[in-house]
């Protein structure tokens, strides 16, 4: 396709800041090609996302050393007060109950204390428990599924939609990611107070990832296989709603923490059943702490968002940071999407309403990104991995204080509520912050200081239930550039 006269073309001020392609080879190499993104989000190379990474300290995580396990957040705070925080996040709940504030109230617990989701047992590399398999290509006599890796990501991105993922990176699994980052154990069994005495735990409670010469991958009681042939990685994101998250730190915050773990029990069902049909295979455990690549990087590297400075959630051009995240393996060759930049990164650098906001103090309030992590209580930090220059957050004093004040599901959230990505922007001004932050960082301060003005952030909880709002909460038409959804 060289060649053609389409080198160098722009047209008037948008190609100062618009994303130039110099022929049509590039064109179909972007990610743009697989799933359109608004204009002004720009493709940086592979490997090279807004944040900078030392691929030399990179090693692969342990995910048992999150402070969602008490074992880790017992190294700094002690096992009994990690031990008693259980009982004082009851006392305090119930105390917050019985004063009927906004959001403990009789509704609102009878819509966060009731089970959240249909949910099925699920395998490593056998899909959902007690859900019909498809039939593959060998029990049905034909052969599997090919075409090239650009028709395969574009039609699996179709899949995911449908099934409820509002946006999908792909990535290749070489021996950069195997080394780096996929994990070396999930979290599995190991969260709460199990093994806060007997430490390492089992290989049973959490098995190791490792690779091993197979055409398919396996799982036994002692470890998850991952085949050493060529594999790729799926990172996708299931939307939650904004104005859930609004409610924060009430219960009613929590409910939209788990709605994007409610759709993608559908996700992840069909769409190991739709590449079982094809003939190929889909490795992963579904939750949250127990994928083979956590969810940060997985999307952050395939470009689904930019990092940010909570850490904890990756921030997306169409829908802010309210999205869970899921990563799986497949052997169904992909086309790579690339890491974005649409100023996301950089306007944290500025902004950090988050840290201003948090109560427990546990983000950073720094100026500048930096390699080293900080001390946690005089001692260093087991649960981050090293190797990039960020904005360290201090999740175990963030969970340990969130537990002492009555909080659920081990935080209190605000600092998704008022993050300045935390609106409906449909209106035009929005349009024009977003196109103007991914050009230029000078007026992110200016756009700071308006989300404060405009009041966005946590709202009254009580004032939810009055609200006309889509369905799930969620705006999927942020997505659409076909059938004529857009306004």
């Amino acid at each position: 396709m060289k060649g053609l006269g389409f080198a160098g073309v722009g047209f008037g001020g948008a190609a100062l800041t618009s994303p130039t392609f110099h022929d049509l080879d590039e064109v179909m190499a972007s990610s743009k090609s697989i799933q359109k993104r608004p204009w002004y989000v720009k493709d940086r190379e592979i490997y090279n996302p807004t944040i900078d990474v030392d691929w030399t300290m990179l090693e692969r995580y342990d995910s048992r050393l999150t402070s969602q396990t008490a074992y880790s957040r017992a190294q700094y705070f002690g096992k009994q007060r990690v031990i008693n925080a259980a009982k004082k996040n009851a006392e305090v709940y119930a105390q917050r109950v019985a004063a009927n504030e906004p959001g403990y109230t009789y509704r609102a617990r009878a819509l966060s204390e009731v089970p959240y989701k249909i949910d099925v047992a699920h395998t490593w590399a056998n899909g959902p428990v007690g859900i019909a398999q498809a039939k593959t290509p060998e029990e049905r006599g034909e052969p599997k599924w090919t075409g090239t890796p650009e028709e395969a990501s574009q039609m699996l991105t179709a899949v995911l939609r449908h099934r409820g993922a509002t946006l999908v990176g792909y990535g290749e699994l070489d021996q950069r990611m195997r080394d780096k980052i996929v994990l070396a154990y999930p979290r599995a069994s190991t969260s709460g107070t199990n093994f806060i005495d007997s430490w390492p735990p089992p290989a049973s409670a959490a098995p190791p990832y490792v690779y091993e010469d197979v055409v398919k991958g396996y799982e036994t009681t002692s470890k998850r296989v991952i085949p050493t042939k060529p594999m790729w990685y799926v990172a996708y994101f299931t939307q939650m709603s904004k104005e859930l998250f609004r409610c924060a730190p009430s219960p009613l915050g929590s409910v939209g923490n788990v709605g994007g773990a409610y759709v993608n029990m559908n996700t992840y069902c069909h769409s190991f059943n739709f590449q079982r049909y094809l003939g190929y295979q889909m490795l992963t455990n579904h939750v949250d702490g127990d994928e083979p690549i956590a969810g940060g990087p997985g999307e952050v590297l395939s470009g689904v968002g930019e990092h940010t400075r909570q850490q904890l959630y990756t921030i997306t051009p169409e829908y802010g940071q309210f999205g869970r995240m899921f990563v799986f393996l497949t052997d169904l060759p992909l086309a790579p999407t690339k890491p974005i930049d649409a100023g996301i990164w950089q306007f944290c650098h500025s902004c950090g309403k988050c840290a201003k906001s948090c109560p427990a103090s546990a983000i950073s309030n720094e100026k500048e990104p930096t390699w080293d992590q900080p001390m946690v209580e005089g001692k260093p930090t087991i649960f981050h991995p090293k190797g990039i220059r960020a904005f360290w957050q201090d999740t175990e004093t963030c969970s340990m204080w969130s537990q002492e004040n009555g909080y659920v599901n081990s935080s209190c959230k605000i600092c998704y509520a008022v993050c300045p990505f935390n609106n409906n922007d449909r209106a035009l001004v929005h349009e024009i912050v977003k196109t103007t932050m991914a050009s230029t960082n000078i007026f992110n301060s200016f756009f700071y200081n308006m989300s404060e003005v405009f009041g966005y952030g946590q709202m009254d909880p009580e004032k939810w239930w009055d609200l006309s709002l889509p369905a799930q909460g969620v705006d999927t038409t942020r997505i659409a550039y076909d059938g004529g959804y857009r306004r």
